[in-house]
């Protein structure tokens, strides 16, 4: 599982100084239920993901939005509203997360494996930002602020921007 996560951490850019906080992020609540009846409901089973997907959420749309209102000072409030909201969608980070391979480092409860959750982008863009809230609480957000630039930004911020202005975004 190392060599695993320093894939991912190259990725993502940083390197974890409390890996758990990954492993944690990587980790459905089906697995942290299943382990925890295994283990008899003591206390070291695993913690799952929700919660850090909570602090991802807020965390990426602060990044987001501080990201727009720096880098285009030219975009008015309700242009940048929206652009955000297509940049931190359940589809977009979904598809971020496709692009760093993220479903492969999910860890699920073996009932979980098997239903192809792992290629469910509502799964994918929930993991994204558990793993958004670990990068924070590993490396505040300076790490987050380097991965949303790059990835989750990128080419994606103008094409919404272009789209808005024609029409074609709703």
């Amino acid at each position: 599982m190392k060599a695993d996560l320093k894939e991912l951490e190259a990725a993502l850019g940083h390197e974890f100084a409390a890996p758990e906080l990954l492993v944690r992020a990587l980790t459905h609540r089906s697995l942290a239920h299943q382990l925890a009846q295994a283990d008899g409901g003591k206390k070291s089973a695993p913690a799952d993901n929700e919660r850090l997907e909570f602090l991802g959420d807020a965390v990426l749309g602060l990044v987001v939005a501080e990201a727009l209102f720096s880098l285009h000072p030219e975009w008015r409030e309700g242009e940048m509203t929206r652009i955000r909201s297509g940049l931190v969608s359940r589809l977009h980070m979904a598809q971020v997360a496709e692009e760093i391979d993220l479903g492969r480092h999910l860890r699920l409860s073996r009932g979980e494996e098997s239903s192809g959750l792992r290629r469910r982008s509502t799964v994918l863009s929930n993991t994204m930002e558990a793993v958004m809230g670990a990068l924070f609480l590993d490396g505040g957000l300076e790490p987050v602020r380097v991965f949303v630039r790059g990835r989750v930004m990128g080419e994606a911020a103008e094409r919404l921007a272009v789209e808005l202005r024609s029409g074609e975004a709703l």
